[in-house]
């Protein structure tokens, strides 16, 4: 081989060598896909947490059940959640569009507890919980649901403010001072 030869096929080799480093040195493209959350009746699950497992990658699904969520790769696992529903893992295999449907699991919400700022287990509640059933508001003669609730859960006082010259509503106090008007 000629002196000249040598020297391309070095070039040609370090050339080469050079563009697979920089291809692979660019970050992996992301790809997007689109999906719904539904029910087993095929109605949308609105505020479902959809998570590329293994990752903090997640999105929300809209009123709608609609979501749109960047991958790394098609090939992952979405962890699809919602309260009330058992949570459902779905492999991509490949698919830009998905429908996920969950199916109900009402035995979560018996030790499911609402607070102010969310959701959680009844155990993991620190200070006073107080529930009743609904089969005892059911039984009650009344129009509406404070009036159900009325006398039903200690520490919680009712007051109708209809009559009252401050104007119309339901007045709720929740241990003392600490209240909140349903107007």
């Amino acid at each position: 081989m000629s002196r000249a030869t040598a020297t391309s096929t070095r070039l040609l080799g370090a050339f080469f060598f050079a563009m697979f480093g920089v291809c692979a040195a660019l970050p992996a493209q992301q790809i997007t896909v689109h999906g719904t959350v539904t029910t087993e009746t095929s109605e949308p699950i609105p505020l479902a947490e959809v998570t590329v497992k293994g990752t903090n990658i997640g999105a929300r699904t809209n009123m709608k059940g609609e979501f749109t969520i960047s991958l790394p790769d098609t090939n992952a696992t979405l962890v699809v959640s919602r309260l009330g529903f058992a949570r459902r893992e779905v492999p991509l295999n490949g698919q830009s569009t998905i429908v996920v449907q969950l199916v109900t699991n009402p035995v979560a919400l018996d030790s499911m507890v609402v607070v102010g700022y969310g959701s959680q287990k009844r155990s993991d509640v620190t200070g006073s919980v107080t529930s009743i059933d609904s089969t005892k508001l059911q039984n009650t003669a009344s129009t509406n649901l404070t009036q159900s609730l009325q006398g039903a859960m200690p520490g919680v006082t009712i007051t109708d403010n209809s009559s009252s010259a401050e104007g119309d509503g339901t007045s709720i106090q929740i241990r003392g001072q600490r209240s909140t008007s349903c107007r």
